[in-house]
């Protein structure tokens, strides 16, 4: 049985629960990526067309990498450097789960409660030697969704305090304080990474 059959013998409740977890977590990331590239559009102040003919389109690593090498050159100080770092590098562990539910198949497995949502790279792999499954529950996918809605509302504050200071090399106390703010009083714990189940189940 494929991926496809097995997930419509699945209930309908617990196929309309999946879908609205992972659909709900690829739509916020959607929204952290968009807030990345105001960020670097920000920051660079150059005008918007000039900032999209250079890196429409571009990849979130590689405005990652562009906003840091700009930020070498400009001088940006040690607290802001600490910040954007941790922002973009938590950015970067979520893409992972995002790239998970939004380019694997799936199906679900209910010999567990809750019930896992399966998915598989197996129609697609070089190979069919294990590590072709990650495993996880539509809590902890709602865990994902809850860490990138908290990294959308962080960089959209960042990116809206760099609109009002252009070309400032570092952030100002007051921005420290409100992206402070806006922090989770305690960040959620992402579960076990794509790549660490695979590499587990190998």
């Amino acid at each position: 049985m494929d991926d496809t059959e097995e997930l419509f013998r699945s209930p309908a409740g617990l196929f309309d629960q999946t879908y609205i977890a992972i659909g709900t977590l690829i739509h916020m990331f959607a929204i952290v990526e968009s807030s990345i590239f105001s960020v670097f559009r920000s920051y660079v102040g150059i005008p918007d067309d000039v900032t999209r003919a250079i890196l429409g389109e571009a990849r979130l690593g590689d405005t990652i990498a562009a906003f840091k090498r700009v930020a070498t050159v400009r001088g940006m100080d040690a607290p802001s450097k600490t910040l954007v770092d941790d922002l973009f590098a938590r950015t970067l562990a979520l893409k992972k789960y995002r790239d998970c539910v939004a380019h694997r198949s799936f199906h679900l497995n209910m010999d567990y409660s809750p019930f896992l949502v399966v998915f598989s790279l197996h129609p697609t792999a070089k190979s069919t030697k294990g590590g072709l499954e990650v495993r996880y529950t539509v809590d902890e996918i709602d865990i994902c969704t809850r860490e990138a809605r908290n990294l959308s509302a962080q960089i959209f504050e960042l990116a809206t305090w760099l609109r009002g200071h252009p070309l400032e090399a570092s952030f100002d106390q007051s921005a420290l304080d409100a992206l402070q703010r806006l922090a989770l009083p305690e960040t959620p714990i992402l579960p076990t990474s794509p790549d660490q189940q695979i590499q587990t189940n190998k």
